[in-house]
């Protein structure tokens, strides 16, 4: 990063946590595995330029041997791919550019081409991948634009517990670059500005994301660290995605089984999904009243499955009732109850 642009950048962070990270895996001069992978593939992301891959091995050496998926927006002459690959030996590795690449493809390697601002291509993607990541990077254009709609609409895609990283965060500082990186007065719309946000207050604001981008980001990430591995000349932005809780993952197994049509035992994990949803120390939250609903509403599908109609309808009526306005299905479910309650047996 040009000296110029380094004081009012570091001025920028006041707000913020600016992390240098030594791992103490690694040996002295030669940044770690992945360091040497970086200067044997060429890539600028070791400790010859921005040195990113100290602190990446501080993250994901964890994972190394585990990880079964990773993909990295930004590809130019292949060489991070590479490295990648190198590095994660047991990983399919992804690529995305808006320029072919696909002379790329070997090995675990395989490119997509796709405009990183353009929702509809980063779904084809999506669908061409048909996987959950382990670690998504965007070392791509940069700029502001870019950075926020590839966050907002890839985060879901990756896996619970995963990674995703910004590369470059310091161009949100970087108005006097030649192309900008669509910087507005007084950079109210930056990538930078809206990491802060979320580190400082817990909640994501963009131009550039949907609601629904927004309150997804605002559920599931975890943390988020600013590092650099070059005393704040580069920086990028670490997110990690949040595990999933047990009453989630209740759920998940429940859904698993009512797909397989394996209804009393779905049942049985849809309830225990309930009650540990209803148990655990976050229950009064939105977004576990909103699991509850969901669990709930599940075993009412199962219960009318297995023919047992009272006790489905007692358990439609419980979801309405105590489900969050925020809910998206509560009109759903309400429209299911009327006739549910117009067919229960009249009292004598």
């Amino acid at each position: 990063m040009p000296r110029k642009y380094l004081a009012p950048f570091l001025a920028g962070l006041s707000a913020i946590a600016l992390f240098s990270l030594g791992c103490p895996c690694l040996r002295a001069g030669e940044g770690g595995e992945l360091g040497a992978l970086a200067t044997k593939y060429g890539t600028d992301k070791g400790p010859k330029y921005h040195n990113y891959t100290e602190t990446y091995e501080y993250f994901f050496r964890p994972v190394k041997e585990t990880a079964r998926n990773i993909c990295e927006i930004g590809i130019e002459e292949g060489a991070s791919l590479k490295m990648w690959e190198g590095y994660f030996r047991r990983a399919a590795v992804y690529g995305i550019d808006i320029v072919d690449s696909t002379r790329f493809d070997s090995g675990a390697i395989r490119t997509f081409r796709a405009d990183q601002a353009n929702r509809e291509q980063l779904k084809k993607f999506t669908e061409f991948s048909g996987c959950e990541f382990d670690v998504l990077l965007d070392d791509g254009g940069h700029s502001m634009e870019q950075q926020q709609v590839s966050l907002g609409f890839l985060f879901k895609h990756v896996r619970y517990g995963g990674y995703y990283v910004i590369e470059d965060v310091h161009t949100s500082l970087m108005t006097g670059a030649k192309h900008g990186y669509g910087i507005d007065p007084g950079g109210k719309n930056t990538t930078l500005k809206m990491l802060n946000g979320f580190i400082a207050g817990g909640k994501f604001e963009s131009a550039y994301m949907t609601q629904e981008e927004i309150k997804y980001l605002d559920d599931n990430v975890k943390s988020a660290a600013l590092v650099s591995g070059n005393q704040g000349r580069s920086i990028a932005c670490i997110l990690k995605k949040k595990d999933r809780s047990y009453p989630e993952t209740l759920l998940d197994s429940c859904l698993d089984l009512a797909g397989k049509d394996k209804k009393e035992p779905a049942l049985e994990a849809c309830k225990k999904a309930l009650y540990a949803a209803e148990s655990a120390p976050e229950a009064g939250a939105a977004s576990f009243r909103e699991l509850c609903s969901e669990a709930s509403l599940k075993s009412y599908e199962l219960l009318r499955g297995l023919g047992r109609t009272e006790e489905a309808r007692e358990t439609l009526l419980w979801t309405v009732e105590n489900a969050p306005a925020s809910w998206p299905r509560l009109a759903e479910a309400k429209r299911l109850l009327a006739p549910a309650q117009e067919k229960r047996p009249k009292q004598p």
